[in-house]
């Protein structure tokens, strides 16, 4: 395992997207894992009909979706919930927070 967080760190990739492009873990796995460490609700993203996400995701712009592996699901008020793969990426959360002036809530995909 140590020599897969040397890997993603020398390809400047996140670990998770690492383990699953390499299948060292799936991804359902992570992201159980994921949501018990870090106490955030998971969702299954196969599970939404991704019509019902159109106007949730015009908050994020594309570019930072694909850059940072995340989807915004809803935005109520001035809180968009995000649905990530890595929630201990701060910056991301950070760039998109400040691109989309809202405050996020994480959601484990």
């Amino acid at each position: 395992m140590i020599d897969a967080f040397d890997k993603a760190l020398k390809q400047n990739t996140p670990i998770t997207h690492y383990l699953t492009k390499n299948k060292i873990l799936e991804s359902s796995s992570i992201a159980d894992t994921a949501s018990r460490q870090f106490g955030l609700p998971r969702i299954d993203l196969d599970a939404i009909d991704p019509l019902s996400l159109a106007e949730a995701t015009k908050l994020v712009s594309s570019q930072l979706i694909r850059k940072h592996h995340m989807l915004s699901l809803i935005k109520k008020g001035h809180l968009v919930s995000l649905a990530v793969a890595d929630p201990s990426d701060d910056n991301a959360i950070n760039e998109i927070k400040f691109n989309t002036d809202t405050n996020i809530d994480l959601i484990i995909a």
